[in-house]
């Protein structure tokens, strides 16, 4: 990888807090980059590379077995994990030679993204032949959400038994409730607003345009709402500046821009109410959202898209509001529920903060991980 997801950086950071020695294989440039990995019991092995596009991942991939085979002869890994790649093929394929268990977390359906993007049918015929012998050397795929789970069992004949459904999850240690007039003091926000907020990318999916179609009701009820928006990638900013500014809101949406890692929590703090109104072109995927994570371990209800994963956590959970996806009216109805019942909020509050702990706190995930390889093992012995 040239960079560190989150997810890769939380699942190492546990797995070496839990005892774990852990090796990781990567084509990282930065060095805070390396820095997030290089601690403890954590070894980076950085290989060099070609920074071409597609070329590199030969490149990598090249490099990479022998290493990997040399290191494992030495170091006898219990298990191999890595995310679904061009690269993992090779990690795949020597924990088989090795009879060594191979877990593969799967983030999406990588065809169907292929689908809405420009590549050549070179592109997409390796992405195809990769895909499928990834499918087939794992011992066990590791989906974010059930629903891929279902369609790789479906479209490949995959056996359900194979199939490990583990979500994303969330530092409940870095993302905790900050009280939250400290926070609004920080950000300059007028501690007598309602405050609805989103933070994260702001690409297209992220549905903030129908956040802005939904404010003018919102702010018929309460004239005092802020709609506040962390995020700072071009040109969609602008774009939704100018959106805003289109309908007369200016005053009423506040855009930060950019905001750190390290304030995400205390930012979310400064919120009522946080808001998920994505929209998906295909939602069979199902979605486990990070920033939807974050929000409730801050204590924060959310209103959020009805997308598999995500509406239906919220409702039956009793964490928050779920709407039909893209329907403006139905947004401003729930935020307007929201913010007008104080015993409903402070309710989906403390469900939301005590349910991720339980289940999505990167701990929890690092278990399953970990439960998921002695079970392997165990039928190994057997």
């Amino acid at each position: 990888m040239d960079f560190v997801p989150i997810h890769v950086s939380e699942i190492i950071n546990e797995m070496q807090r839990r005892g774990s020695e852990v090796h990781v294989f990567t084509s990282i440039k930065d060095s805070a980059g390396k820095e997030k990995l290089s601690s403890g019991r954590t070894t980076l092995h950085n290989l060099w590379t070609i920074r071409i596009r597609f070329i590199s991942e030969f490149v990598f991939m090249a490099l990479l077995l022998p290493y990997l085979f040399s290191l494992t002869l030495i170091k006898r890994p219990d298990f191999f994990y890595t995310r679904h790649s061009a690269t993992s093929f090779v990690v795949a394929l020597i924990a088989r030679l090795l009879g060594k268990p191979c877990l593969i977390e799967i983030n999406d359906i990588v065809l169907d993204k292929l689908k809405f993007t420009k590549v050549s049918r070179l592109k997409l015929k390796w992405v195809q032949l990769y895909h499928y012998v990834n499918l087939r050397l794992a011992r066990c795929l590791l989906p974010v959400t059930k629903q891929i789970g279902l369609w790789l069992s479906h479209e490949y004949g995959i056996h359900k038994k194979k199939v490990m459904a583990i979500p994303n999850g969330v530092n409940v240690h870095r993302f905790s409730p900050k009280p939250c007039l400290e926070a609004r003091n920080r950000y300059r926000i007028p501690l007598d607003s309602k405050v609805v907020l989103s933070l994260g990318s702001l690409f297209p999916w992220a549905g903030i345009e129908t956040l802005i179609d939904a404010a003018p009701e919102v702010l018929k009820t309460y004239p005092n709402t802020l709609f506040v928006i962390g995020s700072g990638e071009e040109p969609y900013v602008s774009h939704l500046k100018k959106a805003v500014s289109k309908v007369g809101l200016e005053e009423s949406f506040l855009f930060f821009g950019f905001i750190p890692w390290d304030e995400a929590a205390w930012f979310i703090s400064a919120s009522d109410i946080c808001v998920a109104p994505f929209i998906f072109k295909d939602t069979r995927t199902g979605i486990s959202s990070l920033r939807v994570f974050s929000y409730l371990a801050c204590a924060r209800p959310v209103v959020g898209s009805d997308i598999p994963g995500l509406g239906d956590m919220l409702e039956t959970e009793g964490m928050g509001i779920s709407f039909p996806m893209g329907d403006h009216k139905a947004l401003t109805g729930a935020i307007i529920d929201l913010l007008s019942d104080k015993e409903k909020l402070k309710d989906m509050a403390e469900r939301s903060r005590a349910y991720v702990i339980k289940n999505h706190s990167w701990e929890s995930i690092v278990e399953k991980i970990e439960n998921t390889f002695r079970a392997l093992s165990h039928k190994d012995k057997g």
